[in-house]
């Protein structure tokens, strides 16, 4: 590439502004990474990664050094849902295949005890709490609504209840998926890792004629206004030009990130869990002392089903907002030093909650 010119460059390749371009006008896509999207599999691409800072590694087995594995990290993990719209725009075969997606089988929020937050109707009849508590949790998650729980609950100590509406371990938008998926599975993974989304874009865009650049070195400009192709980018490939500019505008957010590869396999399955912290570990953001403690810790689990580790292997993240993850936090899922193989820690660069 010496010098190609388009009449629209957009900027990025992550879930926020993915799409499929119309093929009246040429399109460029161009992204200062080495791979579409925030899945990495190896650990070395992870720490280049433009979306995270701080990385580190915290603990590397001898067991497993120089042997071949299967480790796939997400510098943003998050679970998309059914209804999400970057699902069901790519919902249908590319190259032969469709995205597969491993479900999140099950939810836990876990305090002095565990406990199952239910996602279905059978799962809320399975509780030991009334028949009035169970028809006013079943309105709550079915409608995403909890104002009859907080209302009409009678026992305001049931962890459950403490979950949904002390805690709000749920964002609105989550009990907005449980409610739209109520009775089937809220969450999903894609097998492979997020990126397979960004991946699947790439591949139709270029069925319609779009081309990608990714590379490290692109540099954007912009020429004086009169020149009609003024957005200007730079890179060790050649200079692109374009009419038009558009660029995927993440909103900067600062999340703790502990990605631990065990052998210890916790809640078969893929999982979502909520660990509440004591008020003596709680700690504040000090850049932003009007911002709440982290009441909990939150832990995205996924197996070998989801393709991101080998069998009998488990990848965990522990996610908080405010400050990073203590060694105590992980040992109250009960996993320690002798489980783990691998144990990164780094920090976002940007909100994992606009994904949602």
């Amino acid at each position: 590439m010496a010098e190609e010119c388009f009449d629209l460059a957009v900027e990025g390749t992550t879930l926020k502004d993915i799409r499929l371009f119309n093929t009246s006008k040429s399109v460029i896509v161009v992204d200062k990474a080495q791979n579409y999207g925030t899945t990495y599999i190896k650990m070395k691409d992870l720490k280049d990664s433009p979306y995270i800072s701080n990385f580190e590694v915290k603990f590397e087995s001898e067991s497993i050094k120089g042997s071949d594995f299967t480790f796939v990290v997400e510098s943003l993990p998050f679970f998309l849902s059914p209804t999400d719209n970057s699902v069901k725009l790519f919902s249908e075969k590319v190259m032969g295949d469709f995205i597969e997606y491993a479900k999140v089988e099950n939810i836990f929020f876990i305090s002095e005890s565990l406990v199952k937050i239910p996602t279905s109707k059978n799962d809320i009849l399975k509780l030991e709490i009334s028949r009035n508590d169970k028809f006013y949790l079943n309105q709550a998650l079915a409608k995403a609504d909890l104002s009859s729980l907080r209302e009409h609950f009678s026992d305001k100590t049931n962890p459950i209840y403490r979950a949904l509406v002390d805690l709000a371990v749920f964002s609105d938008q989550d009990l907005r998926k449980i409610s739209l998926n109520f009775g089937f599975s809220a969450f999903i993974y894609p097998v492979y890792g997020i990126s397979e989304i960004s991946e699947s874009a790439c591949f139709r865009n270029s069925f319609r004629g779009t081309t990608y650049v990714l590379n490290k070195t692109l540099e954007y400009s912009e020429m004086c206004e009169d020149d009609e192709f003024r957005h200007l980018f730079t890179c060790e490939l050649g200079t692109i030009r374009a009419k038009e500019y558009e660029r995927q505008s993440l909103k900067p957010g600062k999340f703790y990130i502990r990605a631990i590869l065990s052998s210890k396999i916790k809640f078969n399955g893929i999982f979502l869990a909520f660990i509440e912290l004591n008020k003596d570990e709680l700690a504040l953001d000090f850049e932003n002392p009007d911002s709440q403690d982290d009441k909990f810790v939150k832990v995205i689990g996924l197996d070998s089903s989801a393709h991101v580790c080998d069998k009998g292997l488990q990848v965990m993240y522990f996610i908080k907002r405010h400050s990073k993850i203590e060694d105590h936090e992980l040992k109250k899922l009960l996993i320690f030093e002798s489980d783990i193989l691998i144990d990164l820690s780094f920090i976002t660069k940007y909100d994992i909650d606009q994904f949602s």
